[in-house]
């Protein structure tokens, strides 16, 4: 029996309905993904740890044009090693006083004035700190990247700047590199102390303390001590 060619291609209007239907369901399928995608970025961003915080803070600090960092207001994107520099959390105490004596040794007083009036507000006890989290997980700005941050002269002293593309596919040059430690907390848990060593600048390298201050919009950076190798 002859088929005719035009009636074997036809379907039904119940095949017709089932295809479309079939259509919507993976094209709802799809768009539902990249839904729950979406809302665990957000919900990793909203419910991110102290560390998180603190670690974006101060990083994202070198694009604010002050003083201590006009050395690194070129570039775009700060890359930090996926491991920290240290992998022992260390005493507020201890580091706030490493940061008033470098202030000191500087006559800075106005500083010091503020590190010791941090010291009284800073509450009695050991510090505390939240679960470590791994750097290269944190949910962290697309201008700071995780990878070997050795690989990564900064751009102001690299005579060939180095060009990198960030997790959302933007290149640009590197700004900053170095090795991020884990932060110290006050013991009331209103302060917190950012290390950052190995940073590239001249011909040597500078280690870098920042203390950060919680507020109602977020940590945000109250001091800076930079120690420059020579």
């Amino acid at each position: 029996m002859d088929v005719d060619p035009e009636t074997d291609h036809k379907r039904s209007p119940s095949q017709t309905r089932r295809q479309r239907h079939s259509y919507l369901l993976d094209v709802f399928f799809v768009l539902l993904c990249l839904a729950i995608v979406a809302v665990s970025y957000l919900w990793r961003r909203t419910i991110r740890s102290d560390d998180a915080q603190v670690i974006e803070a101060g990083l994202l600090s070198f694009y604010d044009k002050t003083a201590w960092n006009g050395l690194w207001n070129v570039g775009d994107f700060v890359v930090i090693d996926p491991k920290y520099a240290s992998s022992v959390r260390g005493q507020f105490v201890d580091e706030l006083a490493d940061m008033r004596g470098s202030h000191q040794w500087g006559k800075e007083t106005k500083e010091v004035t503020l590190l010791d009036d941090v010291r009284k507000r800073s509450g009695a006890g050991k510090s505390q700190g939240p679960a470590i989290e791994p750097l290269a997980s944190m949910p962290l700005d697309a201008r700071i990247i995780t990878d070997d941050a050795s690989r990564y002269p900064s751009r102001f002293w690299s005579s060939t700047p180095v060009a990198i593309t960030n997790r959302l596919g933007r290149k640009g040059d590197i700004r900053m590199s170095g090795f991020v430690n884990l932060p110290s907390y006050s013991p009331n848990g209103r302060y917190a102390i950012l290390g950052i060593t190995g940073i590239p600048w001249s011909m040597h390298s500078a280690d870098v303390m920042m203390l950060l201050e919680r507020r109602a919009d977020g940590w945000k950076v109250i001091d800076v001590c930079a120690t420059y190798s020579i």
